[in-house]
């Protein structure tokens, strides 16, 4: 709180919004992650310290190169999802949603069952 701007970043994932049925315990603590994101924004609303989510798509990292569950999926560059990131924070943006992580929110709120369907299709 002493910081000028201070900031706290918490990563997430579209799995926060529409799980993965192969990667449970990974959607799931994703999902936590984000409710504790928002619960702390909330509380810290009267305070300098700004809250954000960020929520990347599937990057191309060794995490997931050799993951079954994204194979034939395009994974984004590392550069690309760190130009992203920090264009919404430059925004100031609370939720920083990157690629797919948009249509993921916004289909688990009109269409659910699809969305699951579509996620776990296996």
């Amino acid at each position: 709180m002493k910081s000028k701007e201070p900031t706290i970043v918490n990563l997430t994932s579209p799995s926060a919004y529409m799980p993965m049925a192969a990667s449970q315990i990974y959607s799931a603590t994703k999902s936590a992650i984000q409710s504790w994101t928002r619960s702390l924004r909330h509380q810290l609303r009267k305070t300098n310290v700004k809250v954000v989510e960020l929520n990347p798509p599937a990057v191309d990292t060794r995490m997931n190169s050799n993951n079954p569950d994204l194979a034939g999926m395009k994974l984004m560059s590392p550069g690309k999802f760190a130009q992203l990131a920090v264009q919404g924070l430059v925004k100031e943006q609370n939720e920083i949603l990157i690629s797919h992580a948009g249509i993921m929110k916004l289909m688990s709120r009109i269409a659910p069952g699809i969305a699951f369907r579509a996620i776990n299709k296996s």
